[in-house]
């Protein structure tokens, strides 16, 4: 994924939420690369989100 940038957003928490209700998600890789795998369920990507 060597010059590639992909975006991903989260719900906000917190103070965050009354600015904005979203927030950007940073995601190793690693963690990018299963995300974006076709074959990764859904409940698994919501959980990388989280971490």
């Amino acid at each position: 994924m060597p010059g590639q940038l992909i975006g991903i957003e989260s719900y906000s928490v917190g103070g965050m939420v009354d600015i904005h209700d979203r927030r950007p998600v940073a995601l190793s890789p690693e963690l990018a690369r299963e995300w974006l795998a076709p074959a990764t369920p859904k409940e698994r990507a919501e959980q990388m989100v989280l971490l």
